[in-house]
This record gives structure tokens, sequence and C-alpha cells, in this order.
């Protein structure tokens, strides 16, 4: 009985530790966050007001670059299909043959995912500079000086530029898991359908995709995360500009808060894109278990 004790004192004590930094660092600063937003609470004032939900009524009804910012993230949820998984299955595809170079293809497309977003934003804002970025100098040198390229031309387009940027740091992670994913798919299967005549073609849509479904779901919920929770890219790069077109949801907040100084509404936007990626989450997870029953 003290063996049995001990143990499960133990085994106790391993839970504790986890479950209390979670409680400090995820659930108090969120429920915080909550109790934040339904005052009105500038950040120089000495007394705060309660006004309920006032804050998020004002923030979905007045403020413009709230849905600026929401239309960028679900710009972000869009593009982070249609790049980084498309081109990290075809990737992913394209090396499971096992050739030479295969291995080191897939490290070269891995590395970003390594960097921190930081340092992504620093390295793509040099690519995209008008004056000395690589783009810039590539396509001098191509059209002998007479293409000129600025990304800041058309503030409405800069946000797709980003996108791009993002891309290229989510599309290692994706292909590592669509490489595991075709791993798993029996070669016998592959080389009978190659037997009786199928092409690469017939043999992808026919056998690669339907048996990396799994796959194709784990990839999508990774994406859809990243998608919400962009933020250091957005401030490395634009910080938000120009004209504030840029913003996310999360950018959008940090803005709110530590720039204007407005605790309540910040919070309130900040509590409003927890119940709009909650809500995705959820659809998505619910078109999962119908694919699977």
């Amino acid at each position: 009985m003290k063996a049995r004790k001990r143990k499960n004192a133990a085994i106790l004590a391993f839970l504790a530790i986890p479950t209390i930094l979670y409680l400090v660092f995820i659930i108090y600063p969120t429920l915080y966050s909550v109790w934040i937003s339904l005052f009105d609470w500038p950040a120089l004032a000495r007394t705060h007001t309660f006004i309920g939900l006032d804050n998020y009524i004002t923030t979905l009804r007045d403020n413009r670059i709230f849905w600026v910012a929401l239309t960028n993230n679900l710009k972000w949820c869009v593009g982070s299909i249609a790049l980084p998984m498309v081109l990290g299955l075809l990737i992913a595809v394209f090396i499971s043959g096992g050739k030479k170079g295969d291995e080191f293809l897939q490290t070269a497309v891995f590395v970003p995912v390594v960097l921190s977003i930081t340092a992504v934003g620093l390295i793509w804002r040099w690519m995209y500079d008008p004056s000395f970025g690589l783009i810039t100098n590539v396509l001098n040198f191509l059209s002998a000086g007479n293409f000129a390229f600025n990304w800041y031309a058309d503030p409405h387009s800069v946000i797709y530029y980003l996108i791009v940027a993002g891309s290229w740091s989510y599309t290692g992670m994706c292909l590592c898991l669509f490489v595991s994913g075709i791993k798993g798919i029996p070669q016998d299967t592959i080389s009978a359908a190659r037997i009786d005549g199928a092409n690469t073609w017939q043999v992808f849509v026919h056998i690669i995709l339907p048996q990396l479904k799994n796959t194709i779901n784990a990839v999508l919920i990774y994406t859809l995360a990243n998608a919400f929770k962009v933020f250091d890219l957005v401030f490395v790069m634009t910080g938000g500009g120009p004209g504030r077109l840029t913003n996310v949801l999360a950018s959008l907040s940090y803005e709110t808060i530590f720039d204007y100084h407005e605790y309540g509404e910040g919070s309130a936007i900040a509590v409003l894109m927890t119940v709009i990626l909650l809500a995705i989450s959820l659809v998505v997870n619910r078109i999962v278990r119908i694919e699977r029953e």
C-alpha cells in the first residue's frame, strides 16, 4: 500500500506541474482578457467603467479595420491551403520515388520551418525591397532595367505578398507530413496499379489521395491554426500598413492595446478571434468526423 501511495503521489506530482503551468499561462490570461473586454479600460485612466458587451458591439458595428483584419485572416486561410498544402503535396509525391537528391530537396524545403517567423519576415522584407532587394535585382537583370518591382505600389495587394512569405515557412512542415503519409501507403498497391496500366496521374488521384485523407485533415488543421495565429510576420514586414490594410486580428488587437491604449477594445478583438477560430475548428472537426463515418 505504501508503494502504491508513493507511485500515485509521483504521478500526481508530474501531472500537477504541467496543469499549474497551463492554468497560469493559458487559462488565467484567457479569462482575464474576457474580463477586461467588459470594461471601458483606457491605459492611462485611473478608473475602469463596466460596459458589458459594448466593446464587442462597437468592434463589430463601427470598427472598419476589424473587418479588414478578419478578411485578411480568411485570405490567409485560403492562401495557406492553396500554397503550402498543394506545394507540399506535389513535392512529397515527386520525391517519394527515392531518387538521388530527394533527401537534399526535402531538407532544403524544410529549413524555413526551423527559422523563427521574425527571421522569415526580415528575409522576405529584404527580398521584396524595391531598391536593392533580391527580386528587384533579378527582374532588373532579366529585363535590362526596364521592369520595376514595388510591392507597396498597390496597398490592397500587399497582404498577398505576406501570404507568399508565410507559405514559404509553412510548406516544409506540410511536406514532412505528406512524406510520412505517402510512406505509409503499401507500395504493392501502387505497383499493382502500374502493372494494370495506370499512369502517374491515375495513381495519384485514385490511390495516393484517398489514402492520404487523414494526413490531409491533419495538415488542414495545422494550416488553419497558423492562419489565425499569424502576427510576427505582419508585425515585422509591414506593422499592419500601409493604411492599416495588412492588419490581421492578432496584430489589430496588439495595435489597439499597445498603440492606442484601449485595453478593453483590444481584449474584445482577441476574444472574438478566439471564438472565430474555435468555430472554424469545430466545423473542420465535424467534417473530418463525417468523412471517417
